[in-house]
């Protein structure tokens, strides 16, 4: 689970530029908060992959109150 936060990470910081950039025509005064927002969103996946996973792990095993 933490192999694919980190590579949704990866995939984040990579294609955020072009995001930031491109496809989404955000004007250029907000480029760079727009590029700290993305990659602070990059950061929160492996925390919620890892929670998700451990939630599931958890009510597989009945243990989950």
């Amino acid at each position: 689970m933490l192999v694919l936060g980190l590579a949704g990470t990866a995939v984040v910081f990579l294609i955020s530029p072009w995001l930031a950039g491109r496809a989404l025509n955000i004007p250029d005064a907000l480029d760079a908060e727009t590029l700290k927002s993305f990659r602070l969103i990059g950061y929160s996946i492996p925390v919620v992959i890892s929670s998700t996973g451990m939630s599931a792990l958890l009510e597989a095993h009945q243990r989950l109150a």
